[in-house]
């Protein structure tokens, strides 16, 4: 089964619109902040996939950025 990569491709749109948000006046740095953010978790849960390691809370709701970060550090 071929991996959709699909928590990546929204890594790249998260950043992508961060760096047009950054580049405009109009912006806040809050937002830009947070668009970061939420592109790190995504990576953090495609690196987690890709070792095979369940990024699911529950069916619906997945782990969150710390726990993912740390499974990222124990998973080396």
């Amino acid at each position: 089964m071929q991996h959709e990569l699909k928590f990546y491709k929204a890594f790249r749109e998260d950043v992508e619109l961060a760096n047009r948000l950054f580049d405009s006046k109009d912006s806040s740095p809050r937002h830009v902040i947070l668009l970061l953010h939420d592109a790190l978790e995504f990576l953090f849960y495609e690196c987690l996939l890709l070792n095979e390691i369940d990024i699911y809370e529950n069916g619906q709701n997945t782990i969150g950025f710390d726990k993912a970060y740390n499974l990222l550090l124990k998973s080396g």
